[in-house]
């Protein structure tokens, strides 16, 4: 709703929207409720298998690609060769973005903005990136109950792993606790 409810439809395709929709649907596929940290911290093989660089938004990002090839689904099968290799990469930078270890770096970016620009792919992807890590992390601005609700549900699994990082045998992370 963020991005075809408000004037920034206006600086991206249908295939950029169609893009964000896919990215918004498949950022946390398969997410089982640990951080990045804990999964390098434990050497866990997802770690292991994307050299420790956001293996959640790796295999989120996999995971889609696997659902939106495959044969039942195959949602790119009518576009061009072109515009499937720029949908996957505008989808994977968006997935990747939802990892909060950029959310810094991003934040600097988009300070250092004059513009909203969409002319060029970069910019357009830059965009779509922030759009989706800004609803990734919008459950703040919800209404209370839903907000409550979503704030409860991260508590939980913040004490989960906490737990987990304890039983491990690796140093816990304060904050989760």
């Amino acid at each position: 709703a963020m991005l075809t409810a408000t004037e920034l439809k206006k600086g991206f395709t249908k295939l950029d929207q169609f893009c964000m929709l896919v990215a918004a649907l498949g950022h946390d596929l398969d997410h089982e409720g640990c951080t990045n940290d804990f999964h390098v911290k434990t050497s866990d093989p997802l770690a292991l298998t994307y050299n420790d660089r956001s293996p959640l938004e790796n295999k989120h990002a996999r995971l889609t690609f696997e659902v939106a090839a495959s044969e039942v689904c195959d949602i790119f099968s009518t576009r061009s060769a072109a515009d499937r290799k720029g949908a996957r990469a505008a989808i994977i930078d968006m997935i990747l973005h939802t990892d909060m270890s950029h959310h810094a770096d991003q934040m600097k970016v988009l300070d250092s903005k004059t513009h909203f620009s969409t002319d060029e792919a970069a910019d357009r992807n830059f965009w779509l990136a922030i759009v989706l890590h800004t609803c990734d992390i919008a459950n703040v601005a919800f209404k209370w109950n839903e907000c409550f609700k979503w704030a409860r549900m991260v508590v939980a699994e913040f004490k989960a792993q906490y737990a987990k990082e304890v039983k491990a045998g690796v140093p816990p992370t304060g904050f989760l606790n």
